[in-house]
């Protein structure tokens, strides 16, 4: 991280492999989901298919999604 923004009181940087609009996954790089993949999603009208698409992808591939808090050092 740099130090201006480590200066500034951030501690980390999240960015994400894919997004999710209008149930189509977007994957920069395209393949399928690896662990750790963090995809993006916004709460629009079409949250619910842009939920279900990830995880029946998820489950498919063998992996278990997670909040990503789970994985993020508490301030």
């Amino acid at each position: 991280m740099p130090v201006v923004a480590r200066r500034c009181g951030i501690r980390g940087v999240v960015t994400w492999l894919a997004t999710m609009n209008d149930g189509r996954r977007d994957v920069q790089g395209g393949g399928p989901l690896q662990p750790g993949d963090i995809i993006l999603m916004h709460f629009r009208p079409d949250l619910r298919q842009n939920l279900e698409v990830p995880l029946d992808a998820a489950r498919a591939a063998g992996l278990q999604p997670a909040p990503l808090e789970e994985y993020l050092t508490p301030a």
